[in-house]
């Protein structure tokens, strides 16, 4: 397969690590429009408009379960003073989803950070992700999915970066129970609205 690249609002370019020496992830990330192949998972379209593209990993054959993709953003800066806030929208949806995990990686020390992660099925809807990075190294952000059963596809769409404090949820979403470390914080959201994956 070819290795995958896109820009998403607010970052440079994304790679999917399986093309690269010596990478991690055994799987590619694919760009799809519509349902998925395999039935009783995956999202019936993208987010945004439901016609666009989005990227998941396949979990029915060949993949295999503990089979792991990664997506890996170019390196980014140190944050600044106000940090960033990168949002994205996932789908897990099947009866033997796997995970998804978005970690941060820096370049010098190599080390990586978990910050936010989900097992199992979430139900068939889109939801959203919004952590603020405040991470003062040179970084890349990493989102990666692990197959859990051959029903487990995983989507992700929508992803963008933007300068600042992640918004308010105002009184459109709720906050749900989320993961903290010392060097991010980080809320989990219900519904706001991001620019659609164009890849």
């Amino acid at each position: 397969m070819k290795r995958l690249a896109y820009r998403a609002r607010g970052l440079t370019a994304w790679f999917d690590e399986h093309e690269n020496y010596g990478a991690e992830d055994e799987l590619d990330w694919l760009s799809r429009s519509g349902p998925t192949e395999t039935p009783n998972t995956g999202p019936a379209g993208d987010h945004t408009t439901g016609k666009g593209k989005y990227l998941y990993i396949k979990s029915s054959p060949p993949s295999l379960k503990g089979n792991m993709a990664q997506l890996k953003s170019s390196l980014l800066p140190p944050a600044g003073e106000k940090g960033y806030c990168f949002t994205f929208w996932y789908h897990m949806f099947g009866a033997t989803a796997g995970s998804l995990r978005m970690l941060l990686q820096t370049a010098n020390p190599l080390k990586k950070t978990l910050v936010w992660q989900k097992s199992g099925n979430q139900g068939d809807e889109w939801l959203l992700v919004q952590s603020h990075v405040t991470l003062q190294r040179v970084h890349q952000v990493i989102l990666e999915a692990t197959v859990g059963g051959m029903a487990g596809d995983i989507a992700i769409d929508d992803m963008s970066l933007i300068s600042g404090p992640c918004p308010a949820s105002g009184n459109k979403t709720k906050c749900k129970k989320c993961f903290l470390s010392p060097s991010l914080s980080l809320i989990y959201l219900g519904c706001l609205h991001t620019l659609t994956f164009n890849g």
